[in-house]
C-alpha cells in the first residue's frame, strides 16, 4: 500500500478537502496520514517513508530552509487562490500560485514540486504564459471545497 501525507494548515478549512482525498486516494489503495504544522519538524525528518506529501503551497516548504525531500511533492490549494485567479492580474495570480521565494527569484520550493493542482483554468492559463517550463507541472482539479462530489448532497441546490 502506498503512503501519502496531506498537510492540514487550518483544520475547519481543510478538512473537508482532507476528508474528499483520503476517500479518492483509498480506492486506489493508498493511504492517507494527515499532519500540521506541529508535526512538520517530524515530517521533513521522515518524508521518505512517503510516497508523496501534499502541502497547500510553496510557502510550506521553505519552512524546512533548503531541506532536500525524499519524496514526491504536490500542492494543492487550499485557500485564497480562486479569489486572486483574474485575468486582468497576471503577477498577482503568479504569487499567489507560486509564492513571494518563487518571485524573488529563491525557484528551489516550486521547481522540486512534482504537480501543482489548481483549480481552475484561469491560473493554469497564466502560470503557462509566464513561466511555460512549468506548465507540465500544471493540473486543473476543481475547488476543493466547493466541488460537488465534495459538498453533502443536502446542501446541494
Amino acid at each position: 500500500m502506498r503512503l501519502v501525507y496531506f498537510h492540514i494548515d487550518e483544520l475547519y478549512r481543510d478538512t473537508a478537502v482532507a476528508i474528499h482525498l483520503k476517500k479518492i486516494l483509498k480506492k486506489n489503495k493508498i493511504k492517507v496520514i494527515f499532519g500540521n504544522r506541529r508535526n512538520y519538524r517530524l515530517i521533513k525528518m521522515f518524508s521518505w517513508i512517503f510516497d508523496a506529501v501534499i502541502f497547500p503551497k510553496p510557502l510550506f516548504l521553505s519552512f524546512a530552509k533548503n531541506h532536500k525531500w525524499n519524496t514526491n511533492i504536490y500542492y494543492l490549494y487550499t485557500e485564497n487562490i480562486g479569489i486572486i485567479a483574474n485575468k486582468k492580474y497576471p503577477a498577482m495570480v503568479a504569487k499567489g500560485v507560486l509564492d513571494q521565494n518563487f518571485m524573488e527569484g529563491e525557484t528551489y520550493y516550486v521547481d522540486s514540486a512534482k504537480r501543482f493542482f489548481l483549480w481552475g483554468w484561469n491560473s493554469f492559463n497564466i502560470i503557462s504564459k509566464l513561466y511555460p517550463h512549468l506548465k507540465s507541472k500544471l493540473k486543473v482539479v476543481g475547488h476543493p471545497r466547493h466541488d460537488q462530489n465534495i459538498l453533502n448532497k443536502k446542501y446541494k441546490r
